[in-house]
């Protein structure tokens, strides 16, 4: 993009905030998913840090247990299709409280 090479590997939501936010002139060609399986082994997930104190435990339950609510009823699904033209939401299995 800024001219110093000649391609890069990008998610799609990243994909396509260039081409209709920035208006960059991009060519994409979707990996084969055997391909991406290999690059993107890694849990991609993403995480909300909190405070090691009392407030923080409590309010990441709270939020924990919306973040159930929102994908169970399916609003996490839409609000990813809204915002990123597909369903990025996390399945139920990856919807488990983790406690450290």
């Amino acid at each position: 993009m800024d001219g110093t090479s000649d391609f890069r590997i990008d998610d799609k939501p990243f994909f396509d905030t260039y081409k209709k936010d920035f208006g960059f002139k991009l060519q994409g060609t979707p990996l084969p998913e055997d391909v991406s399986e290999q690059i993107f082994t890694a849990d991609l997930s993403a995480y909300f840090l909190f405070p090691m104190t009392d407030q923080g435990a409590a309010l990441r339950d709270e939020i924990d247990q919306v973040l159930v609510k929102l994908q169970e009823d399916g609003t996490l699904k839409k609000l990813s299709e809204q915002f990123f033209g597909a369903d990025h939401s996390p399945d139920a299995s990856k919807m488990e409280k983790t406690v450290n």
